[in-house]
């Protein structure tokens, strides 16, 4: 039976030993002076080297494992992640983030973030970097992005100071999409609020349950 791994120096000897004796069934009975009992001490310290090398190994994979997984997440989450000094330096980011700026990552490192943001929208990303900071607590807000060769993005940024206090980690969300698309939903019940409001036919929306939930004032007239 193999033995568990030990997790403090008496466990570890005796795990030692119990390999040993595993190995070599039919050894002799160890005294307590001579060179049996050296060559003894010599093997019980070998198989303890043995079984911190293979809990070095298997702590070392798992290790590997979890920056593996912890890498991928990082770079591929479908958003901008940053750690930023005070002054908005990038000291790291994931790869969605260096796309959603329109530069490499190799590139983006030790840039300003705030180089980024459109001028109509500095002042407020400074001012809520800086309250971030001082306050400890996350901020979060609107801020529109001005990127070359690229339309205007209006992202949405997430801040957190880290412990010591020494840097930021920020989240930026692009609401481009949604932003066009609430500006179509709008202009979409502008026409139809027009269309109603000046048509003569008879329009009305129903429920389920057959019960008017909205009507044109045509409609509202021959009701």
């Amino acid at each position: 039976m193999k033995p568990q791994r030990p997790k403090n120096p008496a466990a570890l000897r005796r795990a030692a030993e119990l390999r040993l004796k595993a190995k070599s069934a039919d050894s002799q009975p160890t005294t307590k002076a001579g060179p049996r009992r050296l060559q003894h001490e010599l093997d019980v310290h070998q198989s303890q080297l043995e079984l911190q090398n293979e809990e070095l190994r298997a702590t070392q994979a798992k290790l590997e494992a979890a920056l593996a997984q912890y890498t991928e997440l990082y770079d591929f989450v479908p958003a901008g992640y940053f750690t930023l000094a005070r002054d908005s330096t990038i000291r790291q980011a994931n790869l969605m983030g260096a796309g959603l700026l329109g530069i490499e990552r190799s590139r983006l490192l030790n840039q300003r973030l705030a180089g980024f943001v459109a001028a109509e929208a500095r002042s407020a990303f400074g001012g809520l970097l800086a309250r971030a900071f001082e306050t400890k607590a996350p901020q979060s807000g609107e801020i529109m992005l001005s990127i070359r060769g690229k339309p205007p993005l209006t992202v949405l940024l997430q801040a957190s100071v880290t412990g010591d206090g020494q840097e930021c980690r920020v989240v930026l969300t692009d609401l481009t999409e949604r932003k066009q698309a609430q500006e179509a939903l709008r202009k979409s019940k502008t026409i139809l609020e027009a269309v109603n409001e000046g048509t003569t036919n008879l329009i009305c929306m129903k429920d389920r349950q057959g019960k008017v939930i909205m009507a044109n004032p045509a409609m509202c007239r021959f009701l």
